[in-house]
């Protein structure tokens, strides 16, 4: 998944970005059976769902950003395979908090966001408010092949 900047030969010791996973659920994913929970893939058009959004930070600087001073958005859009919106369905405010480099964000989206039945492809973005001259700004983004299909109950 892509992040800016990225883990390249000349910045991997100086500040890198990554998101590293996009999963959806029913609900939040509690510890400690969090990781036996399966993501979904189907969702009635009736209920509400999560969409976990997990990024990591590292390099020289990273501690710089991450020193509980600095906030970032998290923003998930679902985009319609074949006829259909495409629209951001859910978004997220936090703060970095010193000294963490590892985040995971659960962005939830209330039923009947997506109103249209099919199926779609899901994107999230981070952005950090870190204003000058604290560091340049900063936006990650996941292209994943995440699909969810929005489902009748009844059918």
């Amino acid at each position: 998944m892509a992040g800016q900047p990225t883990k390249t030969r000349h910045t991997r010791n100086i500040l890198w970005f990554d998101l590293t996973e996009l999963s959806v659920f029913d609900q939040v994913p509690t510890p400690p059976l969090a990781e036996f929970q399966d993501p979904l893939s189907i969702v009635p058009v009736t209920s509400d769902f999560v969409v976990q959004v997990k990024f990591e930070m590292g390099g020289f600087v990273a501690s710089h950003y991450a020193n509980g001073r600095h906030n970032y958005t998290v923003k998930v859009f679902a985009e319609s395979i074949g006829p259909g919106p495409e629209k951001e369905i859910g978004e997220l405010h936090a703060s970095l908090v010193a000294n963490q480099l590892q985040y995971t964000n659960n962005v939830r989206v209330t039923a009947g966001t997506l109103t249209e039945l099919g199926v779609y492809k899901l994107v999230a973005t981070v952005t950090f408010d870190v204003p000058p001259p604290s560091g340049p700004a900063m936006i990650g983004f996941s292209d994943s092949p995440i699909m969810i299909q929005i489902k009748n109950p009844l059918h």
